[in-house]
């Protein structure tokens, strides 16, 4: 155990993670290591890495999304909805969880700041807010 332990320090130390996992007679090769690493994510705009990279910027920009207060918006099905307010801002973040398409009512109109499929960004939004299966947005309330 404490080779393994050994090896493993010196291939993080040596930074050998980029595109192919390193050969470890203990760890059984799985799931699709030459197609889904980071370095394959950071070319991709529409990788799982750059949704989070967006979603850390937005939060980084608006103190809204870190020290808001929190209210629960109601939702019904498998949506997931609430609403963070601080110093006039009001921002809405609303979840949908499920496999169907789903209609939500939001407390005002506003700008899609971010949305988990990454094409809806800046797109205007009335009162009545359609996500498609397993989508995520964040939108700014005026």
């Amino acid at each position: 155990m404490a080779f393994a332990s050994m090896r493993l320090r010196q291939i993080i130390k040596d930074d050998q993670w980029r595109d192919n996992p390193p050969n470890l007679e203990w760890r059984p090769e799985q799931g699709p290591y030459q197609t889904v690493s980071v370095t394959a994510e950071r070319r991709d705009a529409k990788s799982l890495l750059a949704l989070y990279r967006r979603l850390i910027a937005v939060r980084r920009r608006l103190p809204v999304l870190a020290v808001g207060d929190y209210r629960g918006l109601q939702g019904e099905g498998d949506l997931l909805a609430y609403l963070r307010e601080h110093q006039g801002q009001r921002v809405a973040i609303v979840l949908n969880l499920g496999i169907e398409s789903l209609r939500f009512e939001l407390p005002g109109s506003g700008q899609v700041l971010l949305s988990t499929n990454l094409h809806r960004e800046a797109e205007p939004v009335k009162r009545l807010l359609d996500l498609r299966p397993n989508e995520g947005l964040v939108v700014e309330l005026d």
